[in-house]
């Protein structure tokens, strides 16, 4: 997989087996209606797997990107991946530009002490498919921020903005 924009355009990551990643056209889709809105931004990327969408921010320019990933076998593939673009991660999260928090998304949304959820600018979250994931981390997203919700057409949300991509909507908060 290819990053799609910015100063890692055209660098390529690995992807875990096992994982849906996100489609170049739809990780263009997102960075497209974002605009500038991502230079400085701190960001937080839920479900991270490989990291394609947190690299991606970092690549256009966002001040922070912090990952959340609970499998290990995955984070070490996202850990090579920002390894390989020379990366370094935060150990306390305060010295870099990128944190991996290695925990259960469900798990830590809620807890401010774990997680200050309130400070992001933007906050993406693609978790596995048709999981009922997305009802349940809805509620604890803070309305201060922008909310992307990567989801498939057979899960129902209501409000937002919807971007269709075959089987998968980008939803807007």
């Amino acid at each position: 997989m290819r990053i799609t924009g910015g100063e890692f355009k055209g660098r390529v990551i690995k992807i875990p087996k096992g994982i849906r990643p996100t489609q170049d056209k739809v990780r263009e889709a997102i960075f497209n209606i974002l605009g500038d809105r991502v230079k400085d931004a701190r960001f937080l990327d839920l479900f991270a797997g490989s990291g394609a969408i947190g690299i991606e921010a970092l690549s256009r320019s966002a001040k922070e990107v912090v990952f959340v990933e609970k499998s290990g076998r995955i984070l070490k593939v996202l850990r090579d991946n920002l390894k390989s673009l020379d990366l370094p991660v935060s150990r306390r999260g305060c010295e870099d530009k990128t944190r991996i928090i290695e925990k259960d998304v469900l798990k830590i949304v809620g807890r401010t002490d774990i997680l200050s959820i309130k400070g992001y600018d933007i906050i993406f979250a693609d978790p596995p498919y048709n999981k009922g994931f997305i009802s349940k981390i809805i509620p604890l997203l803070p309305s201060s921020s922008i909310i992307i919700l990567e989801r498939s057409k057979r899960e129902e949300i209501s409000g937002g903005k919807d971007y269709r991509f075959g089987d998968t909507i980008l939803t807007f908060l």
